[in-house]
């Protein structure tokens, strides 16, 4: 049986994150200006994303089906992932569509 790690370290939480909407305070999402920044170059691809977490293809997914606001309707964009070694990359591109 394994022992569970015990930490104790005093600081303060960080700020609450918003899910699947806008950040607290009302600010845009860093995702809505990646999707205008996409928006304003139709057809070209770009990297939004890269780490060594799994979660990567989660968001293409996500933003292949319109199921985040900035990048809907469904089918507006188009993204797909490849993996190096243990890193993800998240490549995306606006392929058109009427903005929600």
């Amino acid at each position: 049986m394994r022992e569970q790690a015990r930490i104790l370290r005093w600081e303060e939480p960080p700020p609450a994150k918003s899910v699947g909407g806008r950040p607290p305070g009302g600010t845009r999402s860093r995702w809505a200006e990646v999707a205008e920044e996409l928006r304003a170059r139709p057809g070209r691809s770009a990297v939004i994303a890269e780490g060594e977490s799994r979660q990567f293809t989660d968001l293409a997914w996500r933003i292949n089906h319109g199921l985040m606001r900035p990048f809907s309707p469904a089918g507006a964009f188009e993204a797909t992932t490849r993996q190096d070694y243990g890193t993800v990359t998240v490549y995306a591109r606006y392929v058109g569509g009427a903005r929600s």
